[in-house]
C-alpha cells in the first residue's frame, strides 16, 4: 500500500484496527459523494447559477453513460 492510502486508510480506521467499519466506510463514502458532487456541479453547471436544471442533469447522464 503506497503511503498516501495507508495515510487515508489510517485517518479513517478511528479505532485503529486495521480494518473499517460500516461508520469508518460511511465516512470516506460521504466525504468521497461530497467532494464528487461539488467537482460536478462546477463541471456540468453551464450557466454558473450553481445548480444543475435539467438540461445539465441529461448531461451528466450522457456523460456518464458514454464512459461506462
Amino acid at each position: 500500500m503506497t503511503d498516501f492510502l495507508q495515510f487515508s486508510f489510517d485517518k479513517f480506521d478511528e479505532d485503529g484496527n486495521d480494518e473499517l467499519s460500516f461508520m469508518e466506510f460511511e465516512k470516506i463514502f460521504a466525504n468521497f459523494i461530497a467532494t464528487s458532487g461539488s467537482t460536478m456541479i462546477k463541471v456540468f453547471d453551464k450557466n454558473g447559477n450553481g445548480l444543475l436544471d435539467k438540461a445539465e442533469i441529461v448531461q451528466v447522464r450522457l456523460s456518464v453513460c458514454l464512459n461506462l
